[in-house]
């Protein structure tokens, strides 16, 4: 039994050679064309990549940021301020000229004579009773002295009221729209002088 296994086996491998030596007879001992390439392609594939393997990663480059500077544009902005001088009016510049002793006499006279446009009151019907005293009394004198000044729209000036001597009265007239009147003040002073006389 074992012969004819071993038998068999010899029959085998001899077959074998006859259709190997049969190839051979067909084409030459070099390996065909596209073996060869292919052999070659799996041999460069193999050296790349054993070689992509081997060789490190190059590290990343990381590219430097383009930082543009504008350039600052300062505007000076230039403020002018006009300043405006009003001329402002005042009493003193709209006085009327001083006048003189004898000129503030005739005034006052017109008052007491009636003459309203002579009084800063306007009201003349309670100074005419100074006239009408004066006129009972015999020797009475009167007169109007300085000094006369002016402070703002205010004139002072002093009456000399004589009966056998003189007693100075202060006076004053105001600046009533650029004419001098005899002031409510002083028209009231000379009308309760009146009356005190009177009584006598």
């Amino acid at each position: 039994m074992t012969k004819l296994r071993t038998r068999t086996a010899g029959a085998i491998a001899a077959a074998s050679l006859l259709i190997l030596a049969g190839c051979g007879d067909d084409s030459s001992d070099s390996p065909s064309p596209s073996t060869t390439s292919a052999v070659v392609a799996s041999s460069s594939t193999t050296t790349s990549a054993s070689a992509s393997s081997a060789q490190p990663s190059a590290p990343a480059t990381t590219m430097p940021e383009s930082t543009t500077t504008e350039p600052t544009t300062t505007t000076t902005t230039t403020t002018t301020t006009t300043t405006t001088t009003e001329e402002t009016t005042t009493p003193e510049a709209l006085a009327p000229p001083v006048p003189s002793e004898g000129e503030l006499q005739g005034k006052l006279q017109s008052a007491l004579n009636g003459s309203a446009n002579e009084l800063e009151s306007g009201d003349a019907s309670s100074i005419t009773v100074v006239r009408d005293r004066i006129a009972l009394l015999p020797g009475y004198s009167w007169s109007v002295g300085g000094p006369v000044s002016v402070s703002g729209d205010v004139l002072s000036a002093t009456l000399q009221s004589c009966l056998g001597q003189c007693f100075p009265i202060p006076l004053t007239w105001k600046n009533v729209d650029g004419t001098w009147k005899l002031s409510q003040e002083s028209q009231n002073e000379l009308v309760g002088y009146a009356q005190m006389a009177g009584n006598y």
